[in-house]
């Protein structure tokens, strides 16, 4: 790869007040050897006028509505790129991004996958102070197929707008099942099924601005029922694709063979059964029955310390038998890291 072609490819739907900011974010970027392809999922609101301000720069490609992963998909399918980089059009790239991305495929031709740091921007697009990740949290650089295979959603990734894929690995993988990530998902999908096909690095620079605002499917209230018990769903959707793909490619023996086994979703599972039991999407499962599951989770945990298993234990343990109050606080603790103190989070990082 010399000078690779980077497609950049915005989906948008009703967000006129953002969607010009992404193209212009686009349009900026110092690396020239790209394209941008604008995708309007069927919006109802001015976006399309304002996306055809810019019809002379870039690909307007206008369609029925039918979610998140329809417009994923048929972006990817008009790109050339050797590099897709999937925009949300509330989110907004940097000018270096593109270059820096470039950038890591020269040096490693095989990656699956780039991704890169996104700073949280609220919705006139100041700067929050947020990180994603946090800095005490880093995703892991390299061959992630163990991972993967092991315990997939206790690997830190990033949001749709911190990805740059290589369009060989997508391949592999897209379309994204519309019937399962119709409406909003497709992240969860992509990000972590190429990862089965080449190694994943991570720049540790901020390449976009991931921004927070009251429409956002999940990101606008971190800590959120009815979001955590989605989150659930997609983890049991993407672990049945994880487990066919892997199984087509001979990386697993027979599916079935994963099961239940990232700490990240038990957590979540036993959060939905704490909190509001009677709308928890997984019949017959109790406190107890998780506990269970957790010490599997736990056990196959890879890349950590014990000391962090035992922190991770030590969680589940007390998510189970604490009062609904003191749950509801261990629950708004494990997912906002922002609301820990910051001597806890420095002790995580140690772990």
């Amino acid at each position: 790869m010399t000078d690779p072609l980077v497609s950049i490819v915005i989906d948008n739907y009703n967000y006129a007040e953002f969607v010009g900011e992404a193209i212009e974010s686009a349009l900026a970027q110092t690396y020239r050897h790209l394209e941008i392809l604008v995708v309007d999922d069927g919006s109802t609101d001015d976006s399309a006028s304002i996306i055809g301000r810019y019809a002379d720069r870039v690909e307007v490609v206008l369609k029925q509505n039918g979610g998140q992963a329809s417009a994923i998909n048929l972006g990817a399918a008009r790109a050339r790129g050797e590099i897709v980089i999937f925009l949300d059009a509330d989110d907004v790239l940097l000018p270096h991004i593109v270059a820096a991305v470039a950038d890591a495929y020269r040096a490693q031709p095989n990656l699956a996958k780039a991704e890169y740091m996104l700073a949280v921007v609220d919705a006139a697009g100041r700067r929050t102070g947020e990180l994603r990740p946090s800095e005490h949290l880093r995703p892991p650089s390299g061959d992630l197929r163990r991972y993967e295979l092991a315990c997939p959603f206790d690997l830190v990734w990033m949001s749709m707008s911190g990805n740059a894929f290589s369009a060989r690995a997508l391949a592999q993988v897209l379309p994204v099942p519309e019937d399962s990530y119709g409406r909003t998902g497709a992240d969860w999908y992509m990000t972590h099924m190429v990862a089965l096909f080449g190694p994943v690095v991570f720049l540790d620079t901020i390449g976009a601005y991931y921004r927070v605002h009251g429409s956002n499917a999940f990101a606008a209230h971190q800590f959120e029922l009815q979001g955590i018990r989605h989150a659930v769903q997609r983890m049991r959707i993407t672990t049945e694709y994880l487990e066919r793909k892997a199984t087509e490619i001979g990386l697993l023996r027979q599916r079935g063979s994963i099961g239940v086994i990232s700490c990240a979703e038990v957590a979540m599972r036993m959060m939905s059964v704490r909190l509001e039991p009677g709308e928890h999407p997984i019949g017959g499962e109790t406190r107890f029955s998780l506990i269970a599951l957790g010490l599997v989770a736990v056990r196959r945990r890879i890349g950590v310390s014990p000391l962090f298993k035992l922190a991770m234990l030590s969680w589940m343990v007390a998510m189970t038998f604490a009062p609904r109050e003191a749950a509801l606080w261990l629950a708004q603790v494990m997912l906002a890291p922002q609301r820990r103190p910051n001597w806890v989070n420095r002790l995580l990082s140690t772990l």
